[in-house]
């Protein structure tokens, strides 16, 4: 999957569990589902960091970068 694909994925897992009143005023929800998602891949990224040595940046890594960039030019 790529970066964009799993960007979308998220999005979509997060609506799916989404509650349905929230759902009915769609660009709240979209944010909402957008921001959590930023936090779990944040969360991602700082755990791979921590386990990773200093200076190497890890493929796992780079991906959620790639990830998070998607994340971030959804609209």
């Amino acid at each position: 999957m790529n970066a964009e694909e799993k960007a979308k994925d998220l999005i979509v897992k997060l609506m799916e569990i989404t509650p349905d009143y929230v759902i009915e005023h769609n660009k709240v929800a979209f944010e909402l589902c957008k921001q959590h998602a930023l936090i779990a891949v944040d969360e991602i990224m700082q755990n791979i960091e921590r386990n990773t040595l200093k200076g190497v940046k890890h493929p796992i890594y780079i991906y959620y970068q790639k990830v998070k960039k998607e994340l971030e030019a959804m609209k």
